[in-house]
């Protein structure tokens, strides 16, 4: 049995499509060409099938209605960040960000991308114009708080988290988020109440991993033990929220 079978077989058909995508198949004089819908299908088909390179590759050169069409522009980009091509997406994602300055909620996707690419100074800009307009942007705040923890900046994350739960109560991601930053700065018997209604009202395995946490350094302490090392709640798991 020849195992690189499939391995071929994909290559095969990846080299097929990526055939037709350059025009180089025919059914006559004329190339077939691919619509831009078609060849941004094809690309998250490649990534779906593990083929990071394929989806990189079917949007090699940019589509043509990317400029006008943001959707399609932020699909591109999400894909190509995914196929390990952070630049290229983030370009296009800000291009089409550019077109589209009114827009709070797809700068709220393009910023949300941005964090997902670890691209943080980014995101921290596109936050920052957010809210300098509108100062009350629950995901904002929230998205804004993620990026500050992940550089280390807790005492400002907890604010800027603090302040989303000021404007909404309830947001599940903000209050799941300033939890974490509770935990990652040491303030464990502050973030157990929080913890216990997040656990009644908006139960996870992550909200679960990170009550157990707390509970385990609070009896630590109280046993004059040293308090664990906070690692089954790794900051990645902070939770940006998009409209």
């Amino acid at each position: 049995m020849d195992h690189n079978a499939p391995f071929l077989a994909r290559r095969a058909a990846t080299t097929a499509l990526m055939l037709v995508l350059a025009g180089c198949q025919s059914a006559g004089p004329q190339p077939k060409t691919v619509s831009d819908d078609t060849r941004a299908r094809l690309s998250q088909a490649l990534l779906a099938s593990g083929d990071r390179d394929g989806a990189a590759e079917a949007l090699r050169t940019p589509t043509a209605r990317e400029a006008d069409d943001a959707p399609l522009a932020l699909t591109n980009a999400e894909t190509l960040i995914s196929a390990g091509q952070v630049d290229r997406g983030m370009r296009i994602a800000k291009t089409a960000l550019a077109n589209q300055k009114d827009d709070p909620d797809f700068a709220l996707k393009v910023a949300g991308l941005a964090v997902k690419a670890s691209q943080l100074s980014d995101a921290a800009e596109i936050y920052h114009t957010i809210l300098r307009t509108r100062p009350d942007t629950v995901e904002a705040l929230n998205g804004e708080g993620v990026v500050l923890a992940q550089q280390g900046e807790l005492t400002k994350a907890a604010a800027s988290l603090q302040q989303a739960l000021t404007v909404s109560p309830q947001d599940t991601a903000s209050r799941n988020n300033l939890a974490l930053v509770m935990l990652l700065s040491g303030q464990n018997q502050a973030a157990l109440p929080l913890l216990e209604d997040l656990d009644r009202t908006a139960p996870s395995p992550h909200v679960t991993a990170m009550l157990a946490e707390a509970r385990g350094r609070i009896a630590a302490a109280a046993s004059v033990a040293t308090p664990s090392a906070i690692a089954s709640v790794p900051a990645q798991k902070m939770t940006v929220a998009t409209k």
